[in-house]
């Protein structure tokens, strides 16, 4: 069972995450841009596939 399952979320095309409440713009920074990138590679495969 997944983490988000366990805690009551939705599952399916949903992205949450639950970053630390203090932290530098740097390290926020580097979440959005991981997040970002990621969403990026998703969309990026499911154009590809679909033609």
């Amino acid at each position: 069972m997944s983490g988000s399952r366990r805690c009551g979320m939705p599952h399916g095309d949903i992205l949450s995450f639950a970053p630390l409440l203090v932290m530098a713009r740097a390290e926020a920074e580097e979440i959005v841009g991981i997040v970002k990138q990621a969403v990026y590679e998703v969309a990026e495969r499911n154009l590809v596939a679909a033609g």
